[in-house]
């Protein structure tokens, strides 16, 4: 889950949290989200791209390293340069 600090810190950034969605898991997530019209997912969850079809959906998902704010407000600056490069159906890996 995103830490909601993080999110904070992301322009136009929401948790799932924020959302209501805390109960929501995998393809139901997606849908929610792409029917809210979010562009991107940020997400922890590295197997998503091979559990989900990324490509038939109308959002991009950026995959975290972890979801430890230390380490997340460490990189910031490098989640933020990732967030503009990703494109509709798109899987970009932070590692």
């Amino acid at each position: 889950m995103l830490p909601r600090t993080l999110a904070q810190r992301l322009s136009g950034a929401e948790t799932v949290r924020d959302r209501g969605w805390s109960g929501l898991k995998n393809s139901a997530l997606l849908r929610e989200a792409e029917a809210a019209g979010f562009s991107i997912l940020l997400t922890t969850d590295r197997s998503l791209r091979h559990q989900q079809n990324i490509a038939a959906l109308r959002m991009g998902v950026l995959v975290l390293p972890t979801s430890k704010l230390d380490v997340l407000l460490a990189r910031l600056a490098e989640i933020e340069a990732a967030l503009p490069t990703i494109r509709l159906g798109m899987v970009v890996e932070l590692s």
